[in-house]
């Protein structure tokens, strides 16, 4: 069997990796961490001066697990988290290369995770008949990951797509649907402004072909028809939309329950400088806010107070040299906006969202490794 035979045994098993992670995750972390460890020792790119940012972000990631053991003990999800961070960076350095057969991955991988995430959304509404408790963790787990995951999988076909049109827009079509079953604001307006962006430039993005007006025409109709039968999740949709009074009275905040969630973050950092250089260590959000929550719901936020000063600027710098490099800048401010704005949960072990986890790190060293190889004209 030749290289290339190997490399696509590895990568059509690594596909269904979705389906190993939900039957088997967090107590049996990444049962297949043996078959990552070989890609990377097997197809490692020399091109090291490359990803420098990345490796430093990986390496002030375990930094910042050392020195919060260190600090308060031994904490078995973060050992669980630095598995999981390694395992997808391995495999993001080790298959840099190979874009074409990596991508086709990625797109089996997300389609297939999806497909997990939408039956569990239907099992969770038969069992609850309740909007507002399926969309809340409970089905979709970790809700905006996943739409990030979709969003960065977008831009990856539309940056590197080789006229693949039909993948694109497959992806687009579950980026609409999951904004609907999700019922995100931030979902549906991105993805809203993703798709009018795709209309104004219709002559580079293909959108306005007949087949995907008249797939469109279909899928507004048909949202249209389940909003008009199921009156409840009508109203449930409209009062997200219009609840951003509401939250201000509640909160007292602009930016709602996540502006008190950001002055909380702002405010425990200042009180506890000792945690500024390496923050509170990855997974440890939830055991210090009164809410409980994850991660502070803002990218960068959730960075700092992660990884410290020094992680929110090494992933600064990732961000903004992926900005300077890819051709279609604002589709990846769309991705990152998404990611500031609604929250990514870039460093959260739980046992649903280990896949989650890896794959947003994974999405994010991508676009950055290949956006250092592969320079283009800005659209």
């Amino acid at each position: 069997m030749n290289d290339f035979k190997i490399k696509k045994t590895f990568f059509i098993g690594l596909s269904v990796f979705p389906l190993i992670d939900f039957f088997a995750p967090y107590k049996i972390p990444y049962l297949s961490i043996g078959v990552y460890l070989f890609l990377w020792l097997m197809f490692w790119s020399r091109e090291t001066e490359y990803y420098l940012l990345l490796i430093a972000f990986v390496v002030v990631n375990v930094l910042s697990v050392l020195f919060n053991i260190a600090l308060n003990g031994f904490n078995k999800e973060q050992m669980y988290y630095i598995l999981v961070m390694l395992t997808f960076s391995m495999l993001a350095f080790g298959v840099c290369s190979e874009k074409k057969i990596y991508i086709d991955m990625l797109y089996k991988m997300v389609l297939l995770y999806f497909c997990i995430n939408t039956c569990i959304y239907f099992y969770r509404f038969i069992q609850y008949r309740d909007f507002s408790r399926v969309r809340g963790g409970m089905s979709i787990y970790g809700g905006n990951s996943a739409h990030f995951i979709y969003l960065a999988m977008l831009f990856l076909l539309k940056q590197y797509m080789d006229k693949k049109w039909n993948r694109y827009f497959l992806i687009l079509g579950v980026c609409v649907v999951n904004a609907v079953m999700f019922v995100s604001k931030g979902a549906i307006i991105i993805t809203f402004i993703w798709i009018l962006t795709d209309i104004i430039h219709y002559k580079e993005s293909k959108i306005l072909s007949k087949k995907n007006i008249m797939i469109g025409i279909m899928m507004v109709l048909l949202i249209i028809i389940v909003c008009s039968y199921k009156t409840d999740f009508l109203s449930y949709l409209i009062n997200r939309f219009i609840g951003w009074k509401n939250l201000y009275q509640i909160s007292g905040s602009i930016m709602g329950e996540r502006g008190l969630i950001f002055e909380f973050s702002i405010q425990y950092m200042r009180e506890n400088p000792i945690y500024l250089f390496f923050g509170i260590g990855p997974t440890n959000y939830r055991l210090i806010n009164p809410w409980s929550y994850s991660n502070p719901h803002n990218l960068f936020l959730d960075v700092l107070m992660n990884t410290g000063i020094l992680g929110c600027l090494l992933f600064l710098g990732m961000i903004i040299k992926t900005f300077c490099n890819v051709q279609h800048k604002f589709y990846y401010v769309l991705c990152i906006a998404y990611a500031t704005l609604e929250g990514v949960a870039l460093f959260f072990i739980d046992g649903a969202s280990c896949i989650v986890t890896g794959y947003a790190f994974m999405f994010i060293a991508v676009t950055f490794i290949y956006s250092q190889n592969y320079k283009f004209n800005n659209f």
